[in-house]
This record gives C-alpha cells, structure tokens and sequence, in this order.
C-alpha cells in the first residue's frame, strides 16, 4: 500500500441511505459498503493534490474538499454504478483560501467551507456557497465577526444558528454566528494540534 493521508476528524460522509461510507484518501474518493466493510469503488479527483474533508448533501451529493488546489469536488451518487457517476470539478476559486473543512446547510441550500489560507502563511476564514448558483460570499469579516487563521474542522448546532469551528495548529475551537454577526473562542488550549 502506498502513503495515505492523515485524516483528521470530518474526511468520512455517510451516504443517506446510511449504507455506504465516503472517505478521502490523497487523490481519491473512496466508496465502501458499510455492512462488509469493503470497498466498492474509488473515484479519482481529476488534478488534485490533497482532498481532504467530505460532506453530503440530503439529495445524495458527495462534495470533497481540495486544500492544495482550492477545489470542490462533486460526486453526484444518484446516477448510481453508471460511467455518469464520477468525481469532478464543482467549483474551482482562489477565493476558497486552501479550503478546508467543509459542512452543508440543507435548509439555506448552502456549503459553509472553513479555510487554511495559502500553506506559505496560513489563515483563512469561512466562505458560504451557494449550492445552486456557486456564488461565493464570506460569512462575517474574517477576524472580526468570523474567526481567522488555520481553519480546520466544522460543524454546527442542531438548530444551525451556530457553528464550531476548529483552528487545530492553534488549539482552538470558536462558536461562530452562522449569520455572520460574531464569533467567540470556546475553548483555548494553548498547544498546537490537539484538536482533530
């Protein structure tokens, strides 16, 4: 087996059927049946270099992020185990900042993408996509009223009126509005890492 990636928490998405598990892996999208445990099949990420997080939309999306080529990729499963079912370019911009983790709001139809910033000087925000028309906006103002730095993983309340947002060389989890109008650190371990 060659190298795979380290893979922190939020690289896996469960179909939502609940039968099948997608996890990233380098260059490669991997399909695997839940209840055997064996993969089906893997999906090759035209041009990329690192994907990283994975997240599903409730129409049966797959959406895997792209830190090093500031990429979304898109898995469209409804097309099931025909040629049209591969992994491609959903949306390519530099405005994604090393993108990151990644979370979907079903109900606002968005993608809420939490960046690294470029690998030479870390520090990124939170760009909010819209999944119909691929307008990208920032949530809030990076540093002010969203947080700013290695952003890593994300995940949001039930009532998705906030998120958690993890800055993982900082030691940092942030409670961010998810309309944009502040943000506060939750926790601060002042130690790089610990947070996957």
């Amino acid at each position: 087996m060659g190298k795979r990636a380290k893979c922190n928490k939020g690289c896996i998405a469960i179909s939502n059927d609940g039968n099948k598990l997608y996890v990233s892996d380098i260059t490669d999208l991997v399909e695997i049946d839940i209840a055997s445990g064996k993969i089906i099949k893997r999906f090759n990420g035209p041009g990329s270099s690192f994907l990283n997080d994975v997240v599903a939309d409730n129409l049966g999306n797959i959406y895997v992020s792209d830190t090093g080529t500031n990429t979304i990729y898109k898995l469209d499963t409804n097309f099931g185990n025909s040629t049209l079912s591969s992994l491609q370019v959903w949306l390519q911009s530099r405005q994604l900042n090393g993108p990151n983790g990644l979370h979907i709001d079903n109900n606002k139809n968005k993608l809420i993408v939490v960046s690294l910033g470029p690998l030479s000087k870390p520090g990124g925000g939170m760009e909010v996509i819209d999944i119909k028309n691929k307008k990208i906006s920032s949530l809030g103002k990076a540093g002010t009223t969203s947080p700013f730095g290695s952003l890593d993983g994300i995940v949001s309340d039930v009532t998705i009126t906030h998120y958690y947002v993890t800055d993982n060389p900082a030691g940092k989890v942030y409670t961010v509005n998810a309309d944009g109008t502040g943000y506060v650190t939750l926790i601060d371990l002042h130690t790089q890492g610990l947070l996957t």
